[in-house]
């Protein structure tokens, strides 16, 4: 989980380990696109995962989907949980997860509010990561500049290698860096 609240520390050591290939629980589901379980009453039109009570769903859900169901959070004793996609386009990049230990806690009109929001997080976690992107490039052409001015304007190999290692280190987010030059003999 990148962000969360009311989940207690054990819940969430399970819940850090969370592979989308391997794992078979409703969070997983809906983060690969799947609809999360069969039954459409557990569904929305948004593709969201709804369950209203726990043992409503365990009673009913068919003996192949259990098969590999993590079920990390009907072990916590939550009764209501859902699962709500953050999509950018076609791509799923996260899932809103919610969980009360009440059954019918949640109404279904805060899980359509919340498809509607995540389509509005994804648009702006998308935007995020552009930014980071061209700021990542604006450092980069920044540091290759300096690296330039410095062949240029230095006939001392120290000075314009130091200014290479000391802009170059940084952006590959390395400890130590070195240049090792050989003598001619």
């Amino acid at each position: 989980y990148r962000a969360h609240a009311g989940f207690d520390r054990e819940f969430c050591e399970k819940e850090f380990c969370l592979s989308l290939h391997d794992d078979h629980g409703f969070c997983s589901r809906v983060a690969r696109g799947e609809a999360g379980t069969s039954n459409p009453a557990f569904r929305t039109p948004g593709g969201s995962f709804f369950c209203r009570s726990s043992a409503r769903l365990l009673a009913e859900l068919p003996e192949e989907e259990k098969k590999g169901l993590r079920g990390v959070c009907f072990d916590a004793g939550f009764q209501t949980v859902a699962a709500v996609p953050i999509r950018d386009r076609d791509a799923t990049v996260g899932v809103i997860h919610l969980a009360d230990r009440r059954e019918n806690a949640i109404p279904s009109t805060t899980i359509e509010a919340l498809e509607t929001v995540s389509r509005e997080l994804a648009t702006a976690l998308g935007r995020v990561s552009s930014e980071e992107r061209v700021q990542r490039s604006a450092r980069r052409l920044q540091a290759l500049r300096e690296i330039d001015q410095a062949i240029s304007a230095s006939f001392d190999h120290r000075v314009t290698l130091g200014i290479l290692l000391d802009r170059t280190r940084p952006l590959l987010g390395i400890d130590a860096a070195a240049v090792l030059l050989f003598e001619q003999r």
